[in-house]
């Protein structure tokens, strides 16, 4: 499958703040001044408490892992960015899903429950802890606290996250599984990462089919394309940090001559959050879209390559 979808909407939080202080640290070079704005403390209450963030749909329960808070939070965020009430969620409740990525899933409260057996000495746990700590508790939540009733899932990986979660959500969208996929990440870095300096965020985007996206009449978008190549695993990015400009539309698979002779394109495709390059590809697309890096590009795409496990990959940014 290889057809385009459109990413629409972006909600993100984080100890920096919103979408645009986050994307704008994430292009200001390895020496920003906002590393050091991440690496205040979390209060008790973890990320939504930081940024003063009260919603109702945080009252879905009593506990939430932050994980499970902050996904609910940034899908909240990503359909208002995206121009979808609540109401159009209400109306269709099975033609919205939820796919996220958490590596380490609900760290938080993992730990409290293991400080809990060890003080019990094994023999009691919390219903409640042990009722918030499995894997899929985030995207779970995040669908009751919004009344999604489509797929809710979420996926590991680590060179390769980013692709994971797009061809995931490329295939619920073709399969017509639903019209509209909230995905991204939800990430709470604990132990010796804890000193990183975004060491809790969550980012979503809103993929939709294009022609539901028309349909309803959504502001202006960009489109995502997974571009195969003839031999992946014989090609090496020329630079880490390089972009290229192709025109559209591009041949499946590429051949090789014409990625040789692209032009690149000056944009930092660099981590200077330390964010980690699992995540990079779709954070550097959504930086793209909120940065409208686009405006000049009316009808060729610009190309980030992804290293994975089978070698070079490329993902397509263009303008929808």
């Amino acid at each position: 499958m290889t057809c385009d979808i459109v990413l629409t909407g972006i909600g993100l939080l984080s100890p920096l703040g919103g979408k645009e202080s986050f994307f704008r640290a994430m292009g200001e070079g390895a020496e920003s001044p906002c590393r050091t704005a991440g690496n205040a403390s979390l209060p008790p209450g973890g990320l939504t408490e930081l940024l003063g963030i009260k919603s109702p749909k945080l009252q879905v329960a009593r506990y939430l892992d932050p994980l499970a808070k902050n996904a609910i939070v940034a899908v909240e965020e990503a359909m208002g960015d995206a121009g979808i009430a609540p109401q159009a969620v209400a109306q269709d409740p099975y033609g919205f899903g939820i796919l996220l990525a958490a590596t380490r899933g609900p760290g938080a409260t993992r730990d409290k429950a293991y400080e809990q057996l060890r003080a019990r000495q094994g023999k009691l746990l919390s219903s409640t802890l042990f009722s918030n700590f499995g894997y899929n508790v985030p995207a779970a939540t995040a669908a009751m606290a919004h009344g999604i009733k489509g797929p809710n899932l979420t996926v590991a990986g680590r060179s390769n996250l980013s692709l994971i979660l797009l061809r995931r959500a490329r295939q619920l969208l073709a399969t017509e599984r639903c019209h509209t996929v909230f995905t991204g990440f939800s990430e709470s870095l604990a132990n010796g990462e804890a000193a990183r300096p975004v060491p809790q965020w969550s980012c979503i985007f809103c993929l939709e089919r294009a022609e539901r996206a028309r349909q309803r009449g959504a502001r202006a978008g960009v489109a995502l394309t997974e571009i195969e190549l003839e031999s992946p695993g014989l090609v090496q990015p020329r630079s880490c940090a390089l972009a290229f400009r192709l025109p559209r539309p591009i041949p499946q698979p590429l051949p090789l001559a014409a990625l040789a002779g692209a032009e690149t394109l000056d944009l930092d495709l660099g981590d200077p959050l330390d964010i980690g390059p699992e995540y990079l590809p779709l954070l550097q697309a959504g930086r793209i879209k909120a940065t409208e890096r686009l405006r000049g590009e009316e009808t060729g795409y610009v190309v980030l390559p992804v290293s994975s496990r089978h070698g070079l990959c490329l993902l397509g940014v263009a303008r929808a």
